[in-house]
């Protein structure tokens, strides 16, 4: 995904901060999906040339940030550049003991039914929160509920098209079981 920067500066031309033009919902939702957050920089050499890197981690002024621990903050632009610095980062990851896969699995998606889904999401709703008379938990399951909605809803309101959703909504309220 690519959007622009908001920008701001002070009276003098100096950045102040620059973050991804997104709404605070849908931030949160895509900075939960990916896995970095680049912005493009641009410098100047001694000479007036323009260099352009890839910051990949946030800064006093500038809002980006990556999963991979060992990658590069400031890369040179360019496609073979990044992926040269996440092959790396991948590589330093696997060095120290994380799993790395080199193969796609092929996931065979099921076909959902929505009336199992959602007469099991009422049985959770029910175990979690209506016998124990337990608001905080209601609390909890509705904020999941918001973040895979993007928006307040109650399960009520579901319909057969976000059978999907439902379910992710369903494995979180099991994890709350445990």
């Amino acid at each position: 995904m690519t959007c622009h920067l908001k920008e701001n500066y002070d009276e003098e031309g100096h950045l102040i901060s620059a973050k991804p033009d997104l709404n605070n919902r849908c931030l949160k939702i895509v900075n939960g999906l990916v896995d970095i957050i680049a912005v493009i920089t641009q410098e100047w050499d001694k000479d007036g040339n323009s260099i352009r890197w890839v910051q990949t981690r946030s800064t006093p002024h500038i809002t980006a940030g990556t999963r991979y621990k060992y990658m590069d903050p400031k890369i040179p632009f360019g496609y073979n550049e990044f992926v040269k610095a996440l092959a790396e980062a991948i590589d330093k990851e696997a060095e120290n003991g994380a799993t790395v896969v080199d193969t796609n699995t092929r996931i065979i998606q099921e076909e959902l039914d929505f009336d199992k889904v959602y007469t099991e999401a009422k049985d959770l709703w029910t175990k979690l929160v209506i016998e124990p008379q337990d608001e905080e938990m209601a609390n909890k399951i509705n904020k999941k509920i918001e973040i895979a909605f993007g928006h307040p809803m109650k399960l009520s309101e579901v319909t057969e098209d976000q059978v999907d959703i439902l379910n992710l909504v369903v494995l979180e309220m099991k994890d709350l079981l445990k």
